[in-house]
Protein backbone atom coordinates (compact mmCIF):
# COMPACT_ATOMS: atom_id res chain seq x y z
CA UNK A 1 0.00 0.00 0.00
CA UNK A 2 1.03 3.10 -0.74
CA UNK A 3 1.94 5.76 1.76
CA UNK A 4 0.44 9.09 1.93
CA UNK A 5 1.47 12.29 3.59
CA UNK A 6 0.74 15.66 4.07
CA UNK A 7 2.96 17.89 1.50
CA UNK A 8 5.83 20.18 2.66
CA UNK A 9 7.04 22.68 0.56
CA UNK A 10 11.06 21.93 0.40
CA UNK A 11 11.43 25.83 0.25
CA UNK A 12 9.58 27.28 3.42
CA UNK A 13 9.64 23.71 4.95
CA UNK A 14 6.01 24.50 5.83
CA UNK A 15 3.23 22.18 5.05
CA UNK A 16 2.13 23.41 1.28
CA UNK A 17 -1.00 24.71 0.84
CA UNK A 18 -1.39 26.79 -2.43
CA UNK A 19 -4.67 29.28 -2.28
CA UNK A 20 -6.89 27.40 0.09
CA UNK A 21 -6.22 23.40 -0.30
CA UNK A 22 -3.73 21.32 1.33
CA UNK A 23 -2.08 18.90 -0.71
CA UNK A 24 -0.70 15.14 0.00
CA UNK A 25 1.93 13.53 -1.45
CA UNK A 26 1.64 9.76 -1.71
CA UNK A 27 4.08 6.96 -2.83
CA UNK A 28 7.49 8.20 -3.14
CA UNK A 29 7.56 11.50 -2.93
CA UNK A 30 6.01 11.07 0.32
CA UNK A 31 9.22 8.43 1.42
CA UNK A 32 11.29 10.83 -0.08
CA UNK A 33 9.70 14.01 2.39
CA UNK A 34 10.53 11.87 4.58
CA UNK A 35 13.61 11.18 4.41
CA UNK A 36 14.42 14.96 4.01
CA UNK A 37 12.38 15.43 7.22
CA UNK A 38 14.89 13.07 9.18
CA UNK A 39 17.78 14.76 7.62
CA UNK A 40 16.76 18.27 8.80
CA UNK A 41 16.41 17.33 12.01
CA UNK A 42 19.51 18.57 14.36
CA UNK A 43 19.74 15.77 17.61
CA UNK A 44 18.44 17.62 20.66
CA UNK A 45 16.19 19.80 19.32
CA UNK A 46 12.48 17.86 19.70
CA UNK A 47 11.90 18.15 23.15
CA UNK A 48 10.40 15.00 23.33
CA UNK A 49 13.21 13.27 22.37
CA UNK A 50 16.65 14.90 22.55
CA UNK A 51 18.29 11.74 21.58
CA UNK A 52 16.18 12.14 17.96
CA UNK A 53 17.59 13.97 14.85
CA UNK A 54 20.91 13.89 13.10
CA UNK A 55 24.54 14.28 15.41
CA UNK A 56 25.62 17.35 13.14
CA UNK A 57 27.28 19.28 15.91
CA UNK A 58 29.00 16.45 17.82
CA UNK A 59 29.85 14.08 15.00
CA UNK A 60 29.42 15.07 11.46
CA UNK A 61 31.06 18.69 10.85
CA UNK A 62 33.74 18.65 13.30
CA UNK A 63 37.53 18.91 12.75
CA UNK A 64 38.30 15.24 12.09
CA UNK A 65 35.07 13.21 11.22
CA UNK A 66 34.79 9.44 11.15
CA UNK A 67 33.68 9.01 8.05
CA UNK A 68 33.21 5.25 8.06
CA UNK A 69 30.59 6.10 11.25
CA UNK A 70 29.23 8.88 9.56
CA UNK A 71 28.48 7.06 6.36
CA UNK A 72 27.00 4.19 8.47
CA UNK A 73 24.53 6.81 10.55
CA UNK A 74 23.49 8.16 7.00
CA UNK A 75 23.16 4.95 5.99
CA UNK A 76 20.93 3.62 8.72
CA UNK A 77 18.78 6.64 8.76
CA UNK A 78 18.14 6.11 5.01
CA UNK A 79 17.06 2.39 5.20
CA UNK A 80 15.62 3.02 8.79
CA UNK A 81 12.95 5.09 7.01
CA UNK A 82 9.49 3.55 6.04
CA UNK A 83 8.85 1.80 3.07
CA UNK A 84 12.48 1.75 2.06
CA UNK A 85 13.55 -1.75 0.35
CA UNK A 86 17.28 -1.29 -0.43
CA UNK A 87 19.98 1.24 -1.61
CA UNK A 88 20.93 1.04 -4.73
CA UNK A 89 24.42 3.34 -4.65
CA UNK A 90 25.57 5.49 -1.61
CA UNK A 91 28.63 7.70 -1.68
CA UNK A 92 30.17 10.33 0.57
CA UNK A 93 32.73 12.38 0.49
CA UNK A 94 33.88 15.03 2.85
CA UNK A 95 35.90 18.32 1.62
CA UNK A 96 38.40 19.14 4.84
CA UNK A 97 39.05 22.53 3.11
CA UNK A 98 35.10 23.04 2.22
CA UNK A 99 33.90 21.63 5.96
CA UNK A 100 31.18 20.18 4.26
CA UNK A 101 30.16 16.99 3.53
CA UNK A 102 28.07 15.88 0.60
CA UNK A 103 25.54 12.17 0.29
CA UNK A 104 24.54 11.01 -2.85
CA UNK A 105 21.93 7.86 -3.02
CA UNK A 106 19.46 5.63 -5.13
CA UNK A 107 16.87 4.02 -2.86
CA UNK A 108 14.10 1.73 -4.11
CA UNK A 109 10.82 1.35 -2.18
CA UNK A 110 8.75 -1.37 -1.48
CA UNK A 111 6.97 -0.50 -4.11
CA UNK A 112 9.66 -1.15 -6.44
CA UNK A 113 10.24 3.06 -6.90
CA UNK A 114 13.53 5.03 -7.35
CA UNK A 115 14.18 7.79 -4.71
CA UNK A 116 17.31 9.60 -6.25
CA UNK A 117 18.91 12.69 -4.27
CA UNK A 118 22.29 14.44 -2.99
CA UNK A 119 22.34 16.40 -0.16
CA UNK A 120 25.40 18.28 1.30
CA UNK A 121 25.79 19.31 5.24
CA UNK A 122 28.53 22.39 5.30
CA UNK A 123 29.86 25.27 7.95
CA UNK A 124 30.44 28.67 7.87
CA UNK A 125 32.42 28.66 10.99
CA UNK A 126 32.89 26.55 13.83
CA UNK A 127 29.68 25.99 15.38
CA UNK A 128 27.43 27.90 12.89
CA UNK A 129 25.76 25.55 10.53
CA UNK A 130 23.97 26.65 7.28
CA UNK A 131 21.39 24.21 5.46
CA UNK A 132 22.53 21.45 7.03
CA UNK A 133 21.58 18.52 4.81
CA UNK A 134 19.09 20.87 2.66
CA UNK A 135 18.11 17.99 0.86
CA UNK A 136 16.12 18.76 -2.34
CA UNK A 137 13.18 17.45 -4.12
CA UNK A 138 14.35 14.22 -5.40
CA UNK A 139 14.69 13.02 -8.60
CA UNK A 140 12.11 10.64 -9.15
CA UNK A 141 12.21 8.24 -12.22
Amino acid sequence: MAIKDIAINSATNDIDISGISLYLNEGRRAVAQRIRIKFGTYQGEWFLNKSNGIPYQTQILVKNPNLENISALIRNIILDTEQINSLESFEVAFSPSMRSLSVAFVANTTEQEIISSVATATTINPGLYLLLFDLPSPIIG
